[in-house]
């Protein structure tokens, strides 16, 4: 009986084996095959491991495998030396554990590559020319899938016939992609701008302010915000041409709205499904949220997504389900301004887009086309990205709360503390509670901002109930600037409630 200590080290140096072997002959082995199998290796089921390799061609390279010099470094002795009979033991173990192993056993082979390739009539018959690069195209996808290759082999595989003048060969597997899956995400079109970080004004020129009235004309002294643009209807149509997910049985009735499973049976969608009069539509939810480049760099990127929530949740969130609006790097946290200049162009196309478009659906049947109008009913950002978005004060700060005008009032963090935070305790049901933000109470604090937005900014934010500058969302036509502001699970559940 081996010590555990013996067990081990042959163990890591058979690991070592298969992965030097699985190097020199990748397609000889399943690549899951020693994370799914190694767990399982003991002294006396070695053998089994070897049975999951898969099939070697034809051109003879089984007996290769295991006649392929292998060598192992020899561990150390603590005192220098090498431990050399201990690495002569573990050689002839592996020698005797791989002898005369039958890869061919259990090997099933697919219905499609069981070709009678003896009848050379039937091969031939009825090909007249050379096939076309798609046709080629695809039997290397086929024998990919078979083989279960890796894509830099049938580039290997391209090249290889491209050497021997093989006509109407593929270039290499992005090449293939193109041919196979020609409706993808690299043909969305997009415009980069640069955003003056002095007047706030967008500009094609990397170089100056376009704006002629602004400090940096002649050319930007501060950095500008390099803000990158795609379109949002190009990638539904993308979306909606390949998904059979979409949902639209859920706009045909009105369900008990005090069940809520989904978005469907809430009371702003409902309200939606009754003005437009059984019309089927789709609805967006959008994310603003920004990261950090490096930590403490100051660098950061910020996203501006979408997702559909006509799609069914199991693939609504999904990375293919979801629309980029826009991306933006930037030095610092982008001041309020900034970001109402930085979603005006997304609110332009969406206001587009609420007067509908022709779109193919895939769940509707093939060349199934039908007219859809797009509206944006709700956007879910953490509470920093959302007093950027909603144009209100800091979630800390005095009328921060997206829901209502509550002022909150500031508390020390602990008896005889000079540093002190600001909460927003309950009212009592016995005394008036805040008012709602809703467009109505926007509208009404916008007049005013008209009027007076030239007061400092605490007495600002005082008379307007915490609305520092506009949102422009308040120009969609289902958008609510307080309602329709959700409370996101990561600062309201996992955190607590700020």
């Amino acid at each position: 009986m081996f010590s555990r200590a013996t067990l081990w080290r042959r163990k890591k140096r058979f690991k070592e084996f298969l992965s030097r072997v699985l190097v020199t002959n990748a397609s000889r082995f399943d690549e899951n095959l020693l994370d799914s199998t190694f767990s399982h290796t003991s002294n006396d089921n070695t053998e089994e491991i070897s049975r999951q390799a898969h099939p070697q061609d034809h051109f003879g390279c089984q007996s290769g495998l295991f006649t392929s010099s292998y060598h192992f470094d020899a561990p150390i002795a603590k005192d220098g030396s090498e431990d050399v009979s201990d690495m002569y033991d573990d050689q002839m173990w592996l020698e005797e554990r791989f002898k005369n192993v039958n890869l061919w056993k259990d090997v099933e082979i697919e219905p499609i590559f069981q070709y009678p390739v003896a009848e050379d009539e039937f091969l031939t018959e009825n090909i007249d020319q050379a096939p076309v690069e798609k046709e080629i195209a695809a039997g290397l996808v086929l024998l990919k899938s078979h083989h279960r290759t890796s894509n830099k082999c049938i580039n290997d595989l391209c090249k290889l016939l491209k050497l021997l003048k093989i006509p109407n060969c593929p270039m290499n597997f992005y090449k293939i992609e193109r041919l196979l899956l020609p409706k993808s995400s690299a043909s969305i079109s997009s415009l980069v701008t640069y955003i003056c970080q002095v007047c706030c004004e967008a500009s094609t020129s990397s170089d100056r302010c376009s704006n002629v009235n602004c400090t940096q004309h002649a050319c930007f002294r501060t950095p500008p915000l390099h803000y990158l643009r795609f379109s949002i209807l190009q990638q539904i149509q993308e979306i909606l041409a390949h998904t059979p997910a979409l949902n639209f049985e859920q706009q045909q009735c009105f369900p008990d709205i005090d069940v809520i499973n989904d978005i469907y049976d809430a009371e702003a969608y409902q309200h939606i499904m009754k003005k437009e009069a059984g019309n089927n539509f789709l609805s967006l939810i959008m994310n603003v949220d920004g990261i950090e480049v490096t930590k403490n760099s100051g660098l950061s990127l910020w996203i501006f997504t979408f997702v559909i929530n006509e799609i069914k949740r199991s693939e609504r969130f999904k990375l293919k389900n979801i629309v980029v609006g826009g991306i933006v790097s930037t030095e610092s946290k982008p001041r309020r301004h900034q970001m109402q200049v930085l979603l005006s162009p997304i609110v332009k196309e969406l206001v587009v887009l609420e007067q509908g478009e022709s779109f193919e659906v895939k769940s509707f049947g093939e060349n199934s086309s039908t007219h859809l109008k797009i509206f944006l009913i709700a956007s879910c950002c953490d509470k920093p990205a959302q007093s950027l978005v909603q144009g209100i004060s800091e979630s800390i700060g005095a009328f921060g709360c997206g829901r209502c005008e509550l002022e909150g009032e500031t508390v020390p963090i602990q008896a005889n503390s000079r540093k002190r935070i600001r909460v927003f305790p309950l009212i009592p049901d016995d005394q008036e509670q805040p008012r709602l933000r809703t467009n109505k109470t926007y509208d009404m604090f916008m007049n005013i901002y008209i009027d007076e937005h030239f007061l400092p900014h605490a007495e600002l934010r005082n008379r307007l109930r915490g609305h520092i500058s506009p949102c422009v969302l308040r120009d969609l036509t289902y958008f609510d600037v307080g309602t329709s502001f959700l409370s996101d699970s990561l600062h309201n559940i996992y955190h607590g409630v700020v």
